[in-house]
């Protein structure tokens, strides 16, 4: 079953109308091709292209000729929509606008002269709106991306627009244009910002690929048995993203490094700089270093690249290489590479041509999907000294049900009304390299007589001492639970390997029990 391919060009509508008018010109086209997305996981996506090669010999397509069918209307900015039909079911392929007409007379295999029409995704017209110097509040990446796109007039149903999960500065601060803004939302959340291939202005934040559809493998590609075929596998172990300290700082911010010590001594320093976000917070550049560290910490064997050829089974593959779009996962084998996992889509290549209309021809850029799976803050369980002598606090309400605890016993021992009593914790369910931000410490406390009294929960790393807000342990002598959230980090498991925890209390106070928990990140 062959396919049909479809080029129409919306020669009398507005370049941002919300439903232009089409003119097919489908039978004048000799062939095309398209290239949208990144080849890399930390590049920018820049406007996608498309170059269509169109038969001329009428005429129709010089900009002077007065009894041409679209004269007049042979002008760039104009829309230009790709797509392809099989089985029934029509694939919008490229959305954007033409960028310029350009006749050619020498096209190799083609009679007669051509016009090559060069067009571009809608980024570039958004590069040349200005956006004025403080157009915004703060607010979230998704709430931004939504107010550009507002700014310029583009149509609220061509959108797909993520919530974000973290806050950009008011701003943008200087005179800019919508396109380098919106780079710098994207760079921020550590997301994507693109043209889909129907022609939508698309956000994807953080968490986007870690839910339906994207955490989920479309189709099987591989080498052997029933799996779906490629060929011409890009695989390449090199250095080219191999970083051992990741720095970066938010907008009036401080510099806040994420560095592994351990690979820096083997391997010598290779820094990321990730420049000054327009994040609101140093904890959220913090969390995007300690990210990016984890993911390009260490050299890997990459499958970059694979190219699809659906004539070898086209029920099995038109319907993959026309409808999956950028972040789309899939899984590819190889197995003389031992390669076996998931992908997500970074960027597509397209190519055909009208003579050979079976020859459709796909590559796809990969990025391993395991590898990026941006973590959440978390409270995990800290195992203490070999997984908890004890592991209760009664009677402890539900919150502190899977809080590990080690039993401090008072000895009775007071100086000046102020005592200190640790104990040693060795944390055994950690990663290797996990940024520990905050420590929560709960006690489980009573006075021993009928007057309050002052408490201060504290941990010991490395001999320096980090101290909870004071607390009121309340009267009368009744047993009660008492937490300090107590600030840390970032700190490395090396660092915080071993530690203590206490409490300088006052006078009359009695401390029954302790529990030691970590707010940091899981799934790594």
């Amino acid at each position: 079953m062959s396919i049909t391919v479809t080029v129409r060009i919306a020669f009398t509508s507005n370049a941002f109308a919300a439903s232009p008018t089409w003119v097919d010109i489908s039978s004048d086209v000799e062939r095309l091709s398209i290239r949208r997305g990144r080849q890399y996981y930390l590049n920018r996506i820049q406007a996608g292209t498309a170059t269509i090669y169109l038969r001329n010999n009428h005429g129709n397509y010089w900009a002077n000729n007065s009894s041409g069918p679209y004269y007049g209307y042979i002008l760039p900015i104009k829309r230009v929509n790709i797509r392809v039909t099989y089985n029934g079911i029509t694939y919008d392929k490229f959305t954007g606008y033409v960028e310029s007409w350009k006749p050619d007379f020498t096209l190799q295999g083609l009679k007669g002269p051509v016009m090559v029409l060069n067009c571009v995704e809608a980024q570039k017209r958004m590069g040349r709106f200005p956006l004025a110097a403080s157009s915004y509040s703060a607010e979230l990446t998704g709430t931004r991306v939504t107010n550009v796109l507002d700014d310029i007039g583009w149509p609220a149903a061509a959108r797909n627009i993520a919530t974000g999960q973290v806050q950009v500065a008011a701003g943008p601060g200087v005179k800019t244009n919508a396109l380098t803004h919106l780079y710098e939302v994207q760079e921020a959340e550590l997301g994507l910002f693109f043209i889909s291939r129907d022609g939508k202005a698309t956000f994807h934040d953080r968490l986007t690929r870690n839910a339906s559809p994207y955490n989920t493998s479309q189709a099987t590609f591989g080498d052997s048995g029933s799996d779906l075929r490629y060929m011409s596998p890009k695989v390449i172990l090199d250095d080219e993203f191999v970083y051992n300290q990741v720095t970066g700082q938010a907008s009036g911010g401080a510099v806040k490094a994420a560095d592994d010590i351990t690979r820096q001594a083997r391997d010598g320093l290779s820094s990321l700089d990730r420049g000054t976000l327009i994040l609101t917070t140093d904890d959220d550049v913090q969390d995007q270093v300690w990210f990016l560290l984890r993911r390009f910490r260490d050299a890997s064997q990459r499958l970059e690249a694979i190219t699809i050829m659906p004539y070898q089974n086209e029920s099995g593959l038109y319907p993959k290489v026309l409808g999956y779009d950028i972040s789309t996962r899939i899984t590819v084998k190889l197995t003389q590479a031992s390669i076996n996992a998931q992908f997500h889509i970074e960027g597509i290549s397209d190519d055909w041509e009208a003579a050979r209309p079976n020859t459709w021809r796909t590559t796809w850029q990969l990025s391993n999907a395991s590898d990026l799976v941006y973590p959440t803050r978390t409270t995990v369980t800290l195992l203490p000294n070999g997984a908890g002598t004890y592991t209760a606090c009664y009677p402890r309400p539900a919150e502190y049900a899977n809080w590990e605890c080690v039993r401090v016993v008072d000895d009775g021992l007071k100086v000046e009304g102020i005592y200190q009593n640790t104990d040693s914790y060795a944390l055994e369910n950690m990663s290797e390299l996990v940024p520990i931000l905050k420590l929560k410490v709960i006690t489980y406390a009573a006075t021993t007589g009928g007057t309050a009294g002052s408490c201060t929960l504290f941990v010991i790393i490395d001999g320096t001492r980090y101290d909870g807000d004071p607390f009121t342990v309340q009267p009368p002598g009744v047993y009660n639970y008492y937490e300090s959230i107590i600030d840390v980090g970032p700190l490395s498991l090396e660092q915080i390997n071993s530690m203590e925890i206490g409490v300088l209390k006052a006078t009359g106070l009695y401390i029954d029990y302790m529990a030691l928990g970590i707010e940091t990140y899981t799934d790594w």
